[in-house]
């Protein structure tokens, strides 16, 4: 009952183009892990669909009382993005940072 979209927003504009899509998720307590190469200085909106609604945390727990939720790590960026409280759709949205210049030697 759950999917998400990733997109990158177009050169010079607002719209964004799909580049990755997700199969639909029904099992419960499913780890997925994701890698992808996304370009510095582009901006990208990942969005999660819920068909019923109700997130993937709070109503549900597994064995040891964790909730569902989703995290997204991207180099440059301290903190990541995280979730899983929501109806039936969140987004975050986000430009991937330039790498630091390496030090200069000694």
């Amino acid at each position: 009952e759950t999917s998400w979209i990733l997109r990158e927003q177009q050169a010079g504009g607002n719209n964004f183009d799909t580049i990755d899509t997700s199969p639909t998720y029904t099992a419960p307590w499913e780890l997925v892990q994701v890698e992808w190469c996304l370009q510095p200085g582009f901006t990208y909106r990942w969005v999660i669909l819920d068909a019923f609604g109700d997130g993937i945390c709070c109503d549900y727990r597994n064995s040891d009382g964790v909730t569902g939720y989703y995290r997204i790590e991207v180099p440059g960026i301290d903190e990541p993005f995280t979730g899983g409280e929501f109806g039936r759709r969140s987004q975050v949205v986000w430009t991937v940072p330039f790498p630091s210049p390496p030090s200069p030697p000694p």
